[in-house]
């Protein structure tokens, strides 16, 4: 595909994303919403670059990859045996199925509450929320 051809869609995606943060900017300024309830985007702008310059940003983002990448370690190494298990025993899948299904029934997010309560906002709480 030749640039030419292309360029109609950046330019189409260019100014639309420009009229997006356009409409929320003036969305917030005729509302008169409270920029804690709905911060304009020269608001989330200029919030970024002073979380960015104090190292709010990446220390956090160390925080949530901490969590995160032990929680999916401990995912698969959970699920491909038991996934493996599912596969090849009848009685396993007949047995275990029911109750997988129904567990992804339900939203991790209704479940993180309640193992903040019965195991407390901890390190492994916010790990066990992960390999769910």
């Amino acid at each position: 595909m030749d640039w030419h051809r292309r360029q109609p869609t950046w330019l189409l995606v260019t100014i639309s994303f420009g009229l997006l943060l356009l409409l929320w900017q003036l969305m917030v300024y005729l509302g008169g919403y409270d920029k804690f309830i709905l911060p304009g985007p020269l608001d989330v702008v200029r919030q970024l670059g002073v979380v960015l310059a104090d190292g709010r940003l990446l220390r956090h983002t160390l925080i949530t990859i901490s969590e995160v990448l032990p929680g999916l370690l401990l995912g698969f190494l959970l699920a491909l045996p038991l996934g493996y298990l599912l596969a090849k025993s009848p009685l396993a899948e007949r047995l275990i199925s029911p109750y997988l299904i129904a567990s992804q029934a339900i939203p991790v997010i209704a479940i993180a509450p309640l193992l903040t309560i019965w195991i407390s906002s901890t390190y492994w709480a916010r790990v066990l929320v992960a390999v769910l």
